[in-house]
C-alpha cells in the first residue's frame, strides 16, 4: 500500500466521521488530521513533481548515507503502515476510554481483548464502530460488561474466567445512567456477577482476585441488594435482616410454590413483595409461604445461633399471617421451640431476653380474665402448656378473647392426671366452684374418683365436696322449677304485658287484627291462642332487633312464666303446641343468657329444657322415652340454644330435630333415627309445617305457571349466597363453608317472612313479591 494510498484511506475515514456531531467522533477526526500530517511528512521526498534546488556548475560527489542498502524485494511502505494502524487503534482506545469515563464513569482499561469484543459488536450490526458503540451505551449502558461475562461463561479455564469476570465488573457503568437502569438493571447485573464470583471460588485455582471479590465486589453488590424495595419489605415481614443465602433458599423455593388453590404466584418475585409494601393481604400471603418454607430450614439448619434467628423469623411471619395477633397457639409454640434450643446451649443466643419476655406476656394474656388458684410461674406454664392449645380452638385462631372458665377446669384436670399431683385437681374444682359451676366440678370428682395415683384419703375428701354440691344444685332447681309456677297465670300475665316492648308488640297486634289494645289483651286473658302467638313471636324477635340487648333481661323469665301457666286458658291444641314451641325457644334464649354468667343456672335450665322435649315428644309414655337415646335430646335442646332468633318459634322442635338428623343422624342408633323420623312427619302434618322445598314449589307455581319449571339461573353460588345475607341478620349469615342445613334453614325463614300471602297491603306484597323472587332464585342455585 502506498503512502498516498494511506493518505486517501484517512480521507475516507474522515469522510464517513463528519457529520456525526459526538465528542467521540469530533475525537476521532482530531485524531485522524494528526496522522495525515504524518504521512504527508513520510512520502514527501517520493513525489516527483517537487521542484528542485539547483545543482552547483561544479558536481560535488554524493557522501554516503551511513544507511544499509535496501534489498530489492523489501518494501518499505508496509511497516509504515503497520505503524499508522497501530496509532490509530491506540488513538481509538484512548478516545473509547476517556468518553466511557466521562459519561458513564466507566476507567477500566481498554485492552486488545476487550477491544475486540466492542468490534464484534459492531461487525453484528454493520455500523460505524464509535456511532454504534454510543447508541449501544444509549440502549444498554453495560453492553461490554454483558458481552464480557459471556465470554467469561465460554471458557473453561478459572483464572481466564476469574479475569474477565473482573473486567465484567469494572465496565459496569457508574454514573449518568437512566434512573430505570440503575434501580432494575443495575442490582440484576451486579447481583449476577455476585453469583458467578461465588460459584468460581468454590473451585480449587490460585485466584488473583479474591481480594477484590471480598473488599469491593460483594459489599457493592450486597449494598445494593439491602437497599432494594423488595428486600425492606421481605425484612419487614421477617422482622429481622435476611442474608443473601437464606434470600437464596427462599426465592428458589418460591418459583415452584404454589398456593392453597394450586397455582403458581412465586411470592418472592421483586414485584409481588414490592406491591405488598401497602397491601396487608398480600403481606399475608406471602408470610404463609415463608411459614411453610421456613419450618423445613429450620429442621436442616444445625447451626444454633442461624436456627435462633429462623425461628425469630418464623415467629414474626407467624404473626404476619394472623393479621397481626401476637397471641395465638402458633406464636406461642414457636416461643417453646425457642426457649428449649436456648436451654440446651452450645451458643451465646442474642434472643434469650425477648424469648422469655414474650413468653410470659402471653401467658399473662391469656388467663388474664381469671384470678387462677395456682399462681407459681412453674404451674403456670405447666397450665398454659395444656390450655394454649388448638383442641381449644373453635375458629381459625385460639386467643386470649377465646378462654373460657372451661378451659382452665380442664387444663387443670389434664395436669393432675399427668402427674397424679393432688394440688391441680383440686385446684380445678376450687376454681370451677369460683366460676359458678358447680357441675364441672362435680365432672372433676368422678375422675379423681377413678385416678388410681390419688390417695383413697384425696377421694374421700373430694367425695365429700361432690356430695355438697349435688345438694346445692338441687336445691337450685327447685328453687327455679318454683319460680315457673310461684305466680298466678294472671300474675304472670300482668308482669309479662307491664313489660314496655310487649307494650309495643300489642299495639300492632291491634293494628294487624283491626283490634283494639284492650281487646287485644282480653282475647289473650280468654286464651286466643293465634293472637298470643303473634304477641309472644314479636316480642322476641324484639330482641333480634336490639330492644333486649342487655342478654341478662328478666324479660326471658316472666316470658317462660307466663307462657308455663297459658295452658290454663288456651284450648286450641294446636295453638297450644306453638305455644310449648315458644317456651321452648324462650328456655333456650334464658340459657343463653346465662351460659357464661352462671354456668350452674345454665346446666338447670338445659335440664328442664330436656325435660320439656321429652315431654313434648313423648307425653306421658315412659316406655318410648327410653328408646330415645339421651345424647340425642342433649343434641336436640343444644341446637333449640343455637336457633335463639329465628324467624318461626312455633316450630322450634321441628327445626332441632331436623337440624340434627339432617347433619349428624350417624351419632344415633337406628331405634332412635327412626322414633325421631316418625316423630318429625307427625308433627309437620299435625301443624301443618312447611318446608323450604314447599316454599320453593310456591315460587315455581306463582312466576312459571302449574307445574312450571324456573328457567335456568345466570347466578353464581357466590352471587345466590350474597343474595340470601342481603335479608339475613348479620349473625345469621352463611359463610364460605355452606352446608345445606344451613342453606334450608336461611332460604325458610326469609320465604316464611317475604311469602308475598305475608303482606298487610297491596305494596308491601309487590314488595315482598319481588324479595321472594330473589330469594327463591337464590336458593335455587344453593340447594
Amino acid at each position: 500500500m502506498t503512502a498516498a494510498a494511506v493518505l486517501t484511506a484517512i480521507g475516507v475515514g474522515l469522510a464517513i466521521y463528519r457529520g456525526r456531531g459526538s465528542k467521540v467522533v469530533e475525537a476521532a477526526e482530531n485524531g485522524a488530521d494528526s496522522l495525515a500530517k504524518k504521512g504527508q511528512e513520510a512520502v514527501t521526498h517520493q513525489k516527483t513533481d517537487v521542484p528542485q534546488t539547483k545543482t552547483p556548475d561544479t558536481a560535488v560527489p554524493e557522501k554516503p548515507t551511513g544507511q544499509p542498502k535496501i534489498k530489492e524485494d523489501a518494501n518499505p511502505e508496509v511497516g509504515k503502515a503497520d505503524g499508522l494502524e497501530e496509532l490509530k487503534i491506540l488513538k481509538l482506545k484512548k478516545d473509547y476510554s476517556k468518553f466511557l469515563d466521562n459519561q458513564y464513569g466507566i476507567d477500566a482499561k481498554i485492552d486488545d481483548e476487550v477491544l475486540e469484543i466492542i468490534n464484534k459488536m459492531y461487525e453484528r450490526k454493520g455500523l460505524n464502530p464509535i456511532f454504534n458503540l454510543e447508541s449501544n451505551l444509549i440502549y444498554n449502558p453495560a453492553c461490554i460488561s454483558d458481552d464480557l461475562l459471556k465470554a467469561a461463561n465460554e471458557v473453561s479455564d478459572p483464572l481466564k474466567k476469574e479475569e474477565l469476570l473482573v473486567k465484567s465488573f469494572n465496565f459496569l457503568p457508574k454514573k449518568g445512567v437512566q434512573t430505570y437502569w440503575k434501580e432494575n438493571i443495575e442490582p440484576e447485573k451486579l447481583e449476577t456477577l455476585y453469583e458467578e464470583f461465588r460459584n468460581l471460588y468454590k473451585e480449587k485455582a490460585d485466584f488473583k482476585s479474591k481480594q477484590l471479590f471480598e473488599e469491593t465486589i460483594q459489599p457493592k453488590f450486597l449494598n445494593v441488594f439491602e437497599n432494594k424495595k423488595s428486600i425492606k419489605v421481605l425484612n419487614e415481614i421477617l422482622g429481622s435482616k435476611c442474608d443473601y443465602d437464606l434470600y437464596e433458599q427462599l426465592a428458589k423455593k418460591s418459583k415452584t410454590y404454589k398456593d392453597v388453590w394450586g397455582k403458581n404466584t412465586n411470592p418472592m418475585s421483586q414485584f409481588t413483595l414490592e406491591w405488598a409494601e401497602n397491601d396487608v393481604k398480600e403481606k399475608m400471603r406471602i408470610a404463609s409461604f415463608l411459614n411453610n418454607t421456613l419450618q423445613d430450614l429450620i429442621s436442616a439448619e444445625t447451626n444454633p445461633l442461624k436456627k435462633e434467628d429462623m425461628l425469630m423469623k418464623y415467629l414474626n411471619t407467624t404473626i404476619i399471617e394472623a393479621n397481626n395477633h401476637k397471641n395465638t397457639v402458633e406464636a406461642y409454640d414457636i416461643l417453646r421451640r425457642l426457649e428449649a434450643l436456648q436451654a440446651k446451649g452450645g451458643a451465646e443466643f442474642v434472643h434469650k431476653d425477648t424469648v422469655s419476655k414474650q413468653l410470659n406476656e402471653m401467658i399473662d394474656a391469656y388467663f388474664s380474665k381469671f384470678k387462677l388458684p395456682l399462681t407459681s410461674e412453674k404451674d403456670k406454664r405447666v397450665l398454659a402448656d395444656i390450655v394454649i392449645s388448638n383442641t381449644n380452638r373453635r375458629f381459625f385462631y385460639f386467643t386470649p378473647d377465646d378462654v373460657k372458665y372451661s378451659h382452665i377446669i380442664d387444663g387443670l384436670t389434664i395436669a393432675g392426671k399427668r402427674s397424679g399431683d393432688e394440688k391441680y385437681y383440686r385446684a380445678a374444682v376450687d376454681f370451677a366452684v369460683q366460676q359458678n359451676a358447680r357441675g364441672n366440678a362435680l365432672n372433676v370428682i368422678e375422675k379423681i374418683k377413678t385416678d388410681d395415683k390419688l390417695s383413697n384419703a384425696f377421694k374421700d375428701d373430694m367425695i365429700t365436696v361432690q356430695n355438697k354440691l349435688k345438694s346445692e344444685l338441687k336445691q337450685m332447681s327447685v328453687d327455679i322449677a318454683k319460680m315457673f309456677n310461684a305466680k298466678p297465670l294472671n300474675e304472670a300475665f300482668e308482669t309479662f304485658t307491664a313489660n314496655s316492648e310487649v307494650k309495643k308488640v300489642i299495639a300492632d297486634a291491634g293494628t294487624k287484627f283491626n283490634l283494639s289494645t284492650v281487646d287485644v289483651i282480653n282475647k289473650m286473658k280468654e286464651g286466643d291462642g293465634k293472637i298470643i302467638r303473634y304477641v309472644m313471636k314479636n316480642s322476641i324477635r324484639k330482641y333480634e332487633n336490639g330492644a333486649y340487648k342487655d342478654v341478662q333481661s328478666a324479660f326471658w323469665d316472666e316470658a317462660i312464666q307466663y307462657l308455663s301457666k297459658v295452658d290454663e286458658v288456651v284450648k286450641d291444641p294446636k295453638e297450644l303446641e306453638f305455644l310449648k314451641n315458644i317456651r321452648l325457644r324462650a328456655i333456650g334464649a334464658k340459657i343463653m343468657s346465662v351460659r357464661n354468667t352462671a354456668p350452674e343456672q345454665k346446666m338447670i335450665y338445659h335440664n328442664i329444657l330436656k325435660s320439656e322435649i321429652i315431654d313434648m315428644l313423648n307425653g306421658k309414655d315412659i316406655a318410648e322415652k327410653i328408646k330415645i337415646e339421651d345424647k340425642a335430646i342433649d343434641d336436640i335442646a343444644r341446637r333449640i340454644g343455637d336457633i335463639v332468633w329465628d324467624f318461626d318459634p312455633e316450630t322450634t322442635l321441628y327445626k332441632a330435630i331436623e337440624y340434627n338428623l339432617d347433619g349428624f343422624k350417624h351419632r344415633y342408633s337406628k331405634e332412635t333415627q327412626e322414633i325421631l323420623g316418625n316423630k318429625l312427619k307427625d308433627m309437620k302434618e299435625r301443624l301443618k309445617i312447611r318446608s323450604d322445598e314447599d316454599f320453593y314449589e310456591d315460587f315455581k307455581r306463582h312466576f312459571f305457571g302449574g307445574g312450571g319449571k324456573a328457567p335456568a339461573s345466570k347466578l353464581s353460588k357466590d352471587s345466590a349466597k350474597e343474595i340470601l345475607n342481603k335479608y339475613l341478620p348479620q349473625e345469621q349469615q352463611l359463610g364460605d363453608n355452606l352446608k345445606p342445613a344451613d342453606i334450608k334453614k336461611a332460604y325458610r325463614q326469609l320465604a316464611v317472612k317475604y311469602h308475598p300471602d305475608k303482606a298487610s297491603n297491596a305494596e308491601q306484597a309487590k314488595k315482598f313479591e319481588e324479595i321472594f323472587k330473589e330469594i327463591s332464585e337464590a336458593y335455587g342455585v344453593l340447594k
